[in-house]
């Protein structure tokens, strides 16, 4: 209890209440509860190494034909569709 005299020399009895302020969600506090909710998963479909394979020269063949196999090299559509096909695959095992 906080008193407080006024100018007329009367105390004035102030109850002191103390507040909590709200818990700030901050980008640390964020990516804490991010990181403690995050869980890998164990991949749960199989792939052979030739069906990726298939899959990869399809994708760099398509790369091709969209742009009419003018300019561009192989290199470059084998390595963009292997990019493309992993992300596809992430969660499968490729035995």
């Amino acid at each position: 209890m906080v008193k407080k005299t006024t100018s007329k020399n009367t105390e004035v009895k102030k109850s002191a209440t103390t507040t909590k302020a709200p818990a700030v969600n901050t980008s640390a506090t964020r990516a804490k509860e991010q990181a403690s909710t995050i869980s890998v998963k164990a991949p749960t479909k199989t792939i052979t190494h030739s069906e990726k394979q298939r899959m990869i020269a399809e994708a760099a063949y398509l790369r091709a034909q969209s742009r009419n196999f003018v300019g561009g090299s192989e290199t470059e559509d084998w390595l963009a569709a292997e990019a493309e096909i992993n992300k596809k695959i992430i969660n499968y095992k490729v035995v």
